[in-house]
């Protein structure tokens, strides 16, 4: 059996995409509970955490709504300069 060279590997791929992206858009998601074909018609979408809490999180806890923006507080002299950037961890 002679090997295939990549193009007709890549042209074989092109054909099978819509396939493939149809059968992934029907299978039900564990973040959502959802199919993402019926997630992308809904005005919001409820989702579960995809990983545990680092910590314990209080019953009493005031959630912030998901539209909101949150500004990372530095330290004091953190921001004048080294190596840190907002993202790094405290």
């Amino acid at each position: 059996m002679a090997a295939r060279g990549s193009s007709e590997r890549s042209s074989e791929w092109v054909r099978a995409l819509p396939d493939v992206v149809a059968a992934l858009n029907d299978e039900v998601t564990r973040l959502t509970g959802k199919k993402p074909k019926d997630a992308i018609k809904a005005s919001a979408v409820a989702h579960k955490p995809s990983a545990p809490a680092s910590r314990p999180v209080g019953l009493e806890e005031p959630l912030l709504p998901s539209n909101v923006l949150v500004r990372y507080l530095y330290a004091s002299g953190e921001l004048e300069g080294g190596r840190r950037r907002a993202t790094d961890p405290v």
